[in-house]
Order: C-alpha cells, then sequence, then structure tokens
C-alpha cells in the first residue's frame, strides 16, 4: 500500500478478506470437531451452548 496504486490496495484488501474469512471457516471446522468428539463421549451439547461459541 506504500505506492498508492489503487489496483494494489485493491488486490491487499481482498487478500486480507480472503484471510480472514478462512481464519473462520478454520476455527469453525476445529469447533464441529471438538463437538463430534464430545458427543461421541456422550455428552449432550446444548444448541443454546454452541450460539455462543460459534465464530460468526
Amino acid at each position: 500500500m506504500r505506492a498508492n496504486d489503487p489496483v494494489e490496495q485493491e488486490k491487499d484488501v481482498k487478500f486480507t478478506s480472503l484471510l480472514a474469512n478462512l481464519v473462520i471457516f478454520h476455527n469453525t471446522l476445529d469447533i464441529a470437531d471438538v463437538v463430534r468428539e464430545l458427543q461421541a463421549e456422550g455428552e449432550v451439547i446444548d444448541p443454546l451452548d454452541l450460539a455462543q461459541i460459534s465464530p460468526t
């Protein structure tokens, strides 16, 4: 962004948005894995609890 080139600035913004979306997606997958493990161990998962930890 040092060059003040609008095309390069747009690329940087798009890359940053993509990176943020990937982090959110990865966290969602991690949460789903943990929930599945807990359910496999016999834990009852309340949907309201999941709503509290939702990454979105």
